[in-house]
């Protein structure tokens, strides 16, 4: 089961990256607290330049 704190992150920061929420949540799964790793690797994935060539990051997509 997920914490609060970890949805209301997860919503506030990739609202509207389906494919990202799956990915977080499958992440997640299993390891206790790992939530806030997997969203920020996940966010950072989106946003970072280092990540621009990969098609969802938003450099690339600009």
């Amino acid at each position: 089961m997920l914490q609060l704190e970890a949805i209301e992150a997860t919503a506030q920061r990739l609202i509207g990256r389906f494919r990202s929420v799956v990915a977080i949540i499958g992440a997640i799964i299993g390891v206790l607290r790992s939530w806030r790793n997997a969203i920020e690797v996940t966010e950072s994935r989106l946003t970072s330049y280092d990540f621009h060539t990969q098609p969802g990051n938003l450099t690339f997509e600009l």
